[in-house]
């Protein structure tokens, strides 16, 4: 599960939101695909993201005055945490529904969505 979302896309998919979720009645699904074993929000609150590892050890490689030609990213990958913090925001604030599911699933879970189906627990967690 590889998570960055810049500010701008933020502020793209907040107004998006806005303007076409909410006037439109619309109800959006994100579809996360992962082979972490994440299946609901309340699991990203435990998960590690494995991009974090490899920014500590350069990091910490550049205080030693080694891997200078590595660049160091400006911030460190996104925490499981944060990531939930604004997953259950945007589903609150504006009806967003988040489905997590390995990518081996993803196609017959977009056929049942657009059949209508899922219409289980707004946190649904998508069995394996």
């Amino acid at each position: 599960m590889g998570v960055s979302l810049p500010k701008s896309n933020l502020i793209f998919l907040k107004n998006c939101l806005d303007k076409w979720v909410h006037f439109n009645g619309v109800q959006l699904h994100i579809l996360v695909e992962n082979e972490d074993g994440v299946t609901s929000i309340d699991d990203l609150y435990q998960w590690q993201n494995p991009r974090l590892h490899r920014y500590n050890k350069i990091r910490y490689m550049h205080n030693l005055g080694k891997w200078q030609h590595i660049a160091l990213p400006k911030r460190p990958p996104t925490k499981g945490e944060t990531l939930a913090k604004a997953m259950v925001t945007m589903e609150k604030e504006y009806g967003v529904r988040f489905l997590f599911c390995h990518p081996d699933q993803a196609g017959a879970k977009v056929v049942e969505l657009l059949e209508g189906g899922c219409d289980d627990d707004r946190r649904a967690k998508v069995a394996g």
